[in-house]
């Protein structure tokens, strides 16, 4: 994928989320950006409405992935949801650990290091 997704690219993957809840459902079609068709993430099928494709879902797992590794690692009680925690934990970022009330999620050193390796590729691509 060409470069980072802005918040408003993101935004919109979200709204195409037909497997996630929507708040703003009953205001009309959205129109995506031609730069999310170009990437894949969006599509188009029969000419109908513009719906996510999946690359365009992987994309939005990878992104909850991502968002719940930084939460964890930032001391947050990040609410991690099933398939996000299986699979960071089948990948090794993350590990349980006792908590207050119940099971809790600690970052490991190779989630720690996938990070670290995100934020320097982030760099890279935005200079």
């Amino acid at each position: 994928m060409e470069g980072r997704l802005s918040d408003e690219e993101l935004a919109m993957l979200r709204l195409l989320d037909t497997d996630a809840p929507h708040q703003g459902e009953g205001t009309g079609a959205p129109r995506p950006p031609k730069r999310l068709f170009e990437l894949g993430l969006v599509t188009r099928p029969g000419g109908g409405e513009p719906r996510l494709s999946a690359l365009g879902k992987r994309a939005l797992f990878q992104r909850r992935c991502i968002d719940v590794l930084r939460a964890l690692g930032q001391g947050g009680g990040a609410i991690v949801e099933d398939d996000a925690r299986q699979w960071l934990l089948t990948c090794q970022f993350i590990r349980t650990a006792p908590g207050a009330s119940g099971v809790a999620y600690a970052v490991t050193e190779r989630g720690r290091a996938w990070l670290d390796d995100l934020d320097r590729d982030g760099a890279h691509r935005a200079a």
